[in-house]
């Protein structure tokens, strides 16, 4: 008995040689996986440069509300300094415009009675 294992001799370093359609294989699933890559690299490309398109419409559509917003605070801030004035000349709070909103309700019920019993 030996110390050392039964390992078979070493076969000559030439390596054994792949069947034809093997590599025909191997060749086309490289080809299909490249063709892949370079279909998502153009679908990653046309999706942004959509959106890109469609941020830039956002952004020039959120220019103009902005441009509205701002006119039409102008127009309301323009107007509130003769609604102040009118308010003050007629000595009108807000709890008088209140009372009044509290007695429309009753009119509004009084009215139609009163037509009625008048069209009788």
């Amino acid at each position: 008995m030996s110390i050392s294992p039964n390992v078979p001799l070493r076969r000559s370093l030439t390596t054994t040689k792949a069947a034809p359609g093997l590599r025909a294989w191997i060749a086309v699933v490289f080809i299909v996986l490249f063709l892949g890559l370079v279909g998502l690299g153009y679908a990653g490309y046309s999706v942004q440069s959509r959106l890109e398109s469609t941020l830039s419409k956002a952004q020039d559509q959120n220019k103009l509300l902005t441009a509205q917003l701002d006119q039409a605070n102008s127009r309301l801030a323009d107007l509130k300094g003769p609604i102040d004035v009118t308010e003050q000349k007629m000595h009108m709070t807000i709890g008088a415009g209140q009372r009044q909103e509290r007695a429309n309700p009753f009119a509004r019920t009084s009215r139609p009675l009163t037509r009625n019993w008048l069209s009788n």
